[in-house]
């Protein structure tokens, strides 16, 4: 019964198939529209024919069957390939009526592990015809997929021409996406901008999805059926997209509802996405690629009116660079349908429009997120530059109602006193008392002004060769007296006479040098010592300047280093300060590259500030 029945079928169908005569191919030969068609899970009884120069299909879990037949018109065997411009096939299996059995047979398999050309980037068979020879062949489709496709006769050496060429294009096209892929990568890793690792989801996403569709990574890198999981790449693409859009465009800001409006898009597409991995997606294939399509569709005109309307009410200029991208893809698109149509001319170029859509989309998306985080750092360092004026304004607002309060509060009280004429007033201990309360008010406001000195100089430092022990010497010269008083040695422990160094002379020997100095002297108990030490290490220079004071204590060690104190301390012979002395040196130590270490002596008491050159 079996033989009859496929004797029946062959020479019934022989007759009203269209013969596709095969001579010697120069070029490419379209043979869609005499290709018959037909879907059943066994070898089908009739077959539809296809009069369209492109064939599609819809989605479906049940096989689809193409019947073709040909007629070899040379006096000589004719070897080509019969080869689909569609890469996402699936399983396909060929078969061959043979007449001297009257039933078709399987002649070989383009599936994973089983192609009969491995590699390249197009689903195909060879076949070959001996002279005069007229076969009928049927190809089993087994894929869930939705189908677009042209099945062509190509010359055998053309089509691996061909395929070279595309096979180079996708090299490119990975290669693009790697780099964009892993810079952006690195920039989220420096940064902790999330935009960017939406970034690199959204075209890992994306491209992965355009290359499985193309067939080229199934049929070169994996040895399972990716294509299986389209759907889930697709959705993944449709769900970052919109996360994206959402951050990089920043549609909160304009949209209150917007979570709202996306959140049917998000949640179809991780439905969708789950979805893939369970049995059902292939029982109902149809189903769950019409949501998918249809969510694809809606979401990204969502997303592109969105954008374009807070380009043009807004006028953003990242929402304008982000419709730009789209332009180039959807126009990529206009131009591939085009082709299709045969409106526009086939070649290299419009055939691989998408793919060089997608790679000027991605770069132009990557250069938008870098012109994102120029904006955010304008915007970051003028708030910094907003907080530095504040701090600036409490230190002053500090310093006039605290300590220059505390003095002129003391002047006022003696004054007062002095006016009713106080029976025990004792002028020369008032005297005494509003002189240091003066004094201490001019030392506040020239640390101010010290400060805003700093500030202008910082912008315009200029560095020469000097000699930095004649610098050090120079400053400690400058506070002999003030050590003698405390009867406080200075203990140096350097033999070189000259060490060259870029720097600035006067501020190292004032600013930096001079406030070290002075400060170990004021925390130092009389009758001790200070030492001064240079070093050198490979190609550092180091300076240590070491008391045996009171010490300084972490917590303000921390807050200095932050830049964050200008806390004063009383010296041991009740030397009064304005706490700017440190954050000087810190600041004119970081301007000038000096790497400086202030911290509690390792052993016994005191200070050690280390720097390095």
């Amino acid at each position: 019964m079996k033989y009859f029945f496929l004797f029946y079928l062959f020479f019934f169908q022989i007759v009203s198939a269209k013969t596709i005569e095969v001579g010697l191919i120069t070029e490419n030969l379209n043979i869609s529209n005499t290709i018959q068609i037909s879907e059943s899970y066994d070898f089908p009884e009739s077959f539809q024919l296809n009069e369209s120069d492109e064939i599609h299909h819809r989605y479906t879990a049940t096989p689809v069957w193409f019947k073709f037949q040909l007629h070899n018109t040379l006096d000589r065997t004719n070897d080509f390939y019969i080869y689909s411009n569609a890469g996402l096939l699936g399983n396909l299996t060929l078969y061959k009526f043979e007449n001297s059995l009257n039933e078709y047979i399987e002649v070989a398999k383009d599936a994973i592990n089983e192609r009969q050309v491995p590699g390249g980037v197009h689903p195909k068979f060879k076949l070959h015809l001996e002279p005069n020879e007229t076969a009928i062949y049927i190809i089993k489709r087994e894929s869930i997929h939705h189908l677009d496709t042209k099945f062509i006769l190509g010359d055998i050496d053309s089509v691996n021409e061909s395929e070279y060429a595309l096979e180079k294009l996708y090299i490119i096209y990975i290669a693009a996406f790697l780099m964009i892929f892993f810079y952006n990568l690195s920039v989220f890793s420096f940064t902790r901008d999330r935009d960017f690792l939406y970034y690199c989801l959204f075209i890992a996403s994306i491209s992965i999805t355009v290359l499985i569709l193309n067939g080229y990574l199934e049929r070169n890198y994996f040895s399972f059926e990716i294509n299986e999981h389209l759907g889930a790449f697709s959705s993944l693409s449709l769900v970052v997209s919109v996360i994206f859009a959402y951050s990089f465009l920043n549609f909160k800001s304009v949209y209150p509802n917007i979570k709202k409006i996306l959140a049917p898009s998000v949640g179809f597409g991780v439905f969708t996405l789950v979805s893939n991995f369970t049995p059902l997606y292939k029982v109902f294939p149809n189903f769950f690629g019409t949501i998918i399509d249809f969510n694809i569709v809606l979401t990204i005109c969502l997303i592109m009116y969105l954008s374009i309307r807070k380009a043009i009410k807004y006028k953003d200029p990242l929402a304008k660079i982000y419709v730009l991208s789209w332009f180039f893809m959807y126009g990529s698109v206009i131009i591939w349908f085009g082709v299709y149509a045969q409106i526009i001319p086939f070649n290299f170029f419009t055939q691989n429009i998408i793919i060089f859509g997608n790679i000027i989309e991605m770069l132009i998306l990557s250069v938008a997120l870098a012109y994102k985080m120029n904006i955010l750092t304008t915007e970051k360092n003028f708030a910094n530059q907003q907080a530095r004026n504040k701090e600036k304004l409490q230190k002053i607002v500090r310093v006039l109602s605290h300590d220059i309060a505390n003095s002129i509060f003391i002047i006022l009280t003696y004054t007062r006193q002095k006016e009713r004429g106080v029976s025990h007033f004792d002028n020369d201990r008032a005297w005494e008392r509003v002189k240091r309360a003066a004094k201490n008010i001019e030392n506040i406001l020239n640390s101010v002004k010290e400060e805003q000195k700093l500030e202008r100089e910082l912008e315009f430092i200029q560095k020469s060769k000097i000699n930095i022990i004649k610098s050090l010497n120079s400053a400690l010269s400058n506070f002999e007296e003030k050590a003698t008083e405390k009867n406080i040695s200075f203990i140096k422990d350097f033999l070189e006479e000259e060490i060259l160094l870029e720097s600035n002379d006067t501020i190292l020997t004032h600013q930096i040098f001079g406030n070290l100095i002075s400060n170990a002297i004021k925390y130092s108990h009389s009758n001790s010592d200070i030492n001064i030490t240079i070093s050198k290490k490979m190609n550092q220079t180091i300076i240590v300047i070491r008391d045996y004071g009171i010490g300084i204590t972490s917590g303000l060690i921390e807050k200095i280093e932050a830049e964050k104190s200008t806390h004063s301390t009383i010296g041991t012979h009740g030397e009064q300060g304005t706490g700017f002395g440190l954050y000087l040196v810190i600041s004119y130590a970081k301007a000038l590259g000096i790497k400086l270490t202030i911290k509690r002596a390792t052993s016994g008491l005191g200070t050690e500030a280390i720097l390095i050159f």
